[in-house]
């Protein structure tokens, strides 16, 4: 039985947090990084952690962060797992994977196509849009034909990112079958405050477009191309 699951991205306090997981979101994002308008203090990230479910999971997004500091942030916050962007400098990764969820990003800037990837032990990949200076998380969509074939084999588990909306994240997975979706901006009111509507809104069309595929019988990734979906403002 396919499911997707489902990552709501830049949560900033403990009532829209808990909003999320009752909505049913499979996991919450937490930003560390310091440019960022959702940066959130390791403190109230820990305040978060306890009143949610441990069937939830909780992600910190890094970017350059060492794998010393990522280790010392999760543990203090309650998180358990780590997505890890921009160039991570060398270290014990690999032993950091063993105890925690470890996602790494890989950039979909226009003149590259990951091939293989960037590291030989991980096990989670997000494909976002990305730019020289950022590799992800500018909230743009990519050509998706342009993703590696869902092989676990060869990818593990594949997450995307950019540019998803209610309205075209049912064509991404009913053709390209991700493991995860993730999402932010386009879920949130004003004050990047996530809004209810909003995503129940986006959940309901990743859940009816997860039943589709299981009702036509199949999980495998389909060949056919899907086309870029349009530019959306928020």
């Amino acid at each position: 039985m396919y499911r997707v699951r489902v990552k709501i991205c830049g949560i900033t306090n403990v009532i829209d947090a808990r909003m999320a997981e009752a909505e049913g979101a499979d996991a919450l994002g937490f930003v560390f990084w310091a440019q960022s308008p959702r940066v959130v203090p390791v403190a109230r990230i820990g305040e978060i952690s306890r009143v949610l479910s441990p069937m939830t999971a909780k992600i910190g997004i890094f970017y350059d962060a060492g794998v010393s500091d990522v280790e010392k942030t999760m543990r203090r916050s309650g998180l358990t797992g780590a997505q890890i962007c921009g160039e991570p400098p060398e270290g014990k990764w690999r032993s950091l994977s063993r105890r925690a969820r470890l996602i790494r990003v890989v950039g979909m800037n226009e003149d590259k196509v990951p091939e293989e990837r960037p590291w030989d032990f991980g096990y989670d990949y997000m494909f976002d849009t990305g730019t020289e200076e950022l590799p992800g998380g500018i909230g743009e969509p990519f050509d998706w034909s342009r993703l590696p074939e869902n092989d676990e084999e060869q990818w593990g588990r594949i997450y995307v990112s950019g540019g998803l909306t209610a309205e075209n994240v049912g064509k991404l997975i009913k053709e390209y079958r991700p493991y995860a979706v993730d999402v932010a901006a386009v879920v949130e009111g004003t004050n990047y405050r996530k809004d209810r509507d909003l995503v129940r809104e986006f959940i309901r069309a990743v859940r009816e477009a997860e039943y589709e595929v299981n009702r036509d019988g199949g999980a495998g990734r389909s060949k056919k191309s899907a086309p870029m979906p349009e530019r959306n403002s928020s």
